[in-house]
C-alpha cells in the first residue's frame, strides 16, 4: 500500500487497524510492505506489526516511485497477499513478478477502497491493469454494496465480492471525565452550537459548499479540523462569516473525540466518488451525533440513512446544507434522536473486531 501510521488516512486508518487485529490473532505474524516519504527505506515493528517503508523517488500523476518496492514484496511469504486499491504500484508488482508472487503467497485478496476518479485521463493505462488485478485476485473486499454498485471495474467481479464494514474502536468513545471536560472546554470557546467537519481540505471533500452555506446559519459556529491545499481559499471564502467559522489545523485522537462530543452536528459535504465511506462520519456517529451528508453513488450513503441516522441532501449545494443545517438546529429532540440510532448503528455494524473478523472469514473460505 502506499502509506502507513503515523501517515493518517482513512485507508492507513483501516490498514493500520487489519494489521494490528491479525497481529493479536497470529502472534505478531502481520507484515505491511508501503512507501516512505523520501529516499530512505526503513524497518520496524510496532503493535505486533512488522513494517517496512521503501525509499520513494517522487511521483509520478499520484504514483510512488520506489523501485524497491517490489523487491521487499516479494521477500515475504504467506497465506494471504492482500492489496489495497488503488495503489497501482502494488498491482503492478504482482502482475510483473506473477509467478514469484504465486509462490510466495498462497491466495491473493484485493480490498477495494475505490475506483480512481481524478487521473482520467490516464484510464487508458491503468484500467487494464485493475482488470487484470481483479482477475488474478481469489477475493475482493468492499466496504458497503454501494462499492461495487457504483464503481466501474466491479461489475464483471462481482462475484468474487466480499462486503465487510470499515470499524472503528467503540471503547475510545465511551463516556469519560476527561473527554467530558475536554468537550465542556470546546463547547465555552465558541459559545454557540458546533457544526465540525474534520478531514483533508482537498477539492473531493467540497468543504467550500459548506463554508458558504455558514452565512445563513448565524447562530452556529462551524469548526474545520484538517489542512491541505485548499486551507487559504477556504478562509478566503469564510471572511462573509468571520464570527462562525475556525480553522483547527490538528487535534491529538482524544482532543478530536472531545470535539465531536462536543458539536450538535457533523457535516461531510463530499462532492466525488473518491469519498468512498468517511470513516469520520462514524466516529461521530459513535458519540451520538447526527450527520448531514450529499448523495454520493458511494458508500457514504450507505452509512448514513437519510431521516434515520442523519440528512441527506444535494452536493455541491451550499442552500441545501444552509437548510438541514438550520433543520437540525431547530429541533433538539430530533437530534437527540437521530444520534442515538447513530450510536446504536456503529456499535452493532461498525466495529474494528466486526471488521477484522469478517475479514477473516473471508480468508479462511477461500484458503478452504
Amino acid at each position: 500500500m502506499e502509506a502507513y501510521f503515523p501517515r493518517i488516512g482513512g485507508i492507513e486508518i483501516v490498514v493500520q487497524q487489519l494489521a494490528e487485529g491479525f497481529a493479536q490473532r497470529f502472534n505478531d505474524s502481520s507484515y505491511v510492505v508501503t512507501c516512505s516519504k523520501d529516499f530512505q527505506t526503513y524497518s520496524e515493528k510496532r503493535n505486533g506489526v512488522s513494517i517496512i517503508s521503501t525509499g520513494t523517488l517522487g511521483r509520478i500523476a499520484s504514483l510512488p516511485i520506489s523501485p524497491s518496492y517490489p523487491f521487499h514484496l516479494l521477500q515475504q511469504t504467506g497465506d494471504i497477499l492482500q492489496l489495497h486499491e488503488p495503489f497501482l504500484l502494488g498491482g503492478m508488482t504482482y502482475l510483473t513478478f506473477l509467478k514469484q508472487a504465486k509462490k510466495r503467497f498462497k491466495r491473493l485478496v484485493v480490498w477495494w477502497h475505490s475506483d480512481i476518479i481524478r487521473q482520467k485521463a490516464l484510464a487508458p493505462l491503468y484500467t487494464p491493469l485493475l482488470n487484470a488485478v481483479l482477475h488474478e485476485a481469489d477475493a475482493i473486499i468492499v466496504a458497503t454494496p454501494k462499492h461495487i454498485t457504483s464503481s466501474k471495474f466491479l461489475g464483471n467481479f462481482s462475484a468474487k465480492c466480499h462486503v465487510v464494514h470499515y470499524g472503528v474502536d467503540i471503547s475510545k468513545f465511551k463516556e469519560t471525565l476527561e473527554s467530558e471536560t475536554k468537550a465542556t472546554y470546546w463547547r465555552e470557546k465558541y459559545n454557540k452550537p458546533i457544526i465540525l467537519f474534520t478531514g483533508r481540505l482537498v477539492y473531493y471533500k467540497g468543504v467550500k459548499y459548506l463554508v458558504s452555506a455558514m452565512e445563513n446559519v448565524p447562530d452556529a459556529h462551524l469548526v474545520i479540523v484538517g489542512k491541505g491545499p485548499l486551507r487559504e481559499e477556504l478562509e478566503e471564502i469564510a471572511v462573509k462569516c468571520p464570527n462562525n467559522v475556525s480553522f483547527i489545523p490538528f487535534l491529538s485522537e482524544t482532543d478530536l473525540i472531545a470535539m465531536y462530543k462536543a458539536c450538535e452536528i457533523f457535516v461531510l459535504p463530499s462532492v466525488e466518488n473518491s469519498e468512498g465511506f468517511g470513516i469520520v462520519q462514524i466516529e461521530a456517529m459513535a458519540c451520538g451525533k447526527p450527520v448531514i451528508t450529499t448523495d454520493l453513488e458511494t458508500g457514504v450513503t450507505y452509512v448514513n440513512q437519510h431521516g434515520k441516522t442523519g440528512l441527506v441532501v444535494p452536493k455541491c449545494n451550499s442552500q441545501a446544507l444552509t437548510d438541514a443545517i438550520n433543520e437540525l438546529l431547530a429541533n433538539s429532540a430530533m437530534r437527540s434522536e437521530m444520534g442515538e440510532v447513530a450510536k446504536s448503528r456503529v456499535f452493532k455494524e461498525f466495529t474494528v473486531e466486526g471488521m477484522v473478523d469478517k475479514t477473516l472469514d473471508v480468508y479462511n473460505k477461500i484458503l478452504s
